[in-house]
């Protein structure tokens, strides 16, 4: 199985208004070839007019990372690797999972020698410069 996630990762935590409460409805999701595409509009600089809110994290994976590169590459965002997912059968392994090229990330689930591999990408703001 693979997982192709091209975008520009963006988190941000909501500050809120009065005219959009934070149990408002969310927003829909993207049709499908959306998610397929590797172009992404760009983060809105952070002072951007509007609500509240703080950019926690901003990447658009343009430093490409083969197999066996991404958490060298991308040091913070590999943190469960090693650890087993909640099933208990699937090891996280991003070096044999994950690799960016053309601004996109890929995951490429697979079993090997009976190892369910799995990652998670795990967006750390700290290591954000």
């Amino acid at each position: 199985m693979v997982l192709l996630l091209g975008m520009t990762l963006t988190a941000a935590r909501w500050g809120g208004s009065p005219e959009d409460p934070p149990d408002a409805p969310p927003a829909p999701p993207p049709p499908p070839e959306a998610a397929a595409s590797s172009t992404a509009a760009p983060v809105p600089p952070a002072d951007t007019p509007g609500p509240e809110w703080t950019l926690t994290v901003d990447e658009s994976f343009t430093t490409p990372a083969a197999l066996g590169e991404f958490d060298r590459v991308y040091p913070g965002w590999a943190e469960y690797d090693g650890t087993r997912d909640t099933t208990g059968h699937g090891l996280y392994d991003s070096d044999r999972v994950v690799s960016v090229s053309n601004g996109v990330l890929q995951k490429t689930l697979h079993t090997e020698d009976g190892q369910a591999l799995v990652a998670t990408v795990t967006p750390v703001p700290h290591v954000q410069t």
